[in-house]
């Protein structure tokens, strides 16, 4: 059986890992050859937006890890 509960999460945390990624990607985009919606913003502003995304995946895990632990362990 599906948990809706642990499936939103783990949406939750694949678009925190996308906002990452785009962010690292932005930041490098001139060493690539590339040009990204993010290009704008300054080096600095896309760290902090990484480091936002990694904490925020962190608080869905464990937040995932605990869910699991209460309602899905078998007794």
């Amino acid at each position: 059986m599906i948990c809706p509960h642990c499936e939103r999460l783990k949406q939750q945390y694949l678009l925190e890992a996308e906002r990452e990624a785009s962010a690292i990607l932005a930041q490098r985009s001139g060493w690539l050859g590339m040009h990204l919606k993010l290009d704008e913003l300054n080096y600095e502003t896309l760290q902090s937006l990484v480091g936002q995304c990694r904490r925020k995946q962190a608080e869905l895990s464990h937040e995932l890890q605990e869910h699991e632990l209460i309602h899905h362990t078998a007794a």
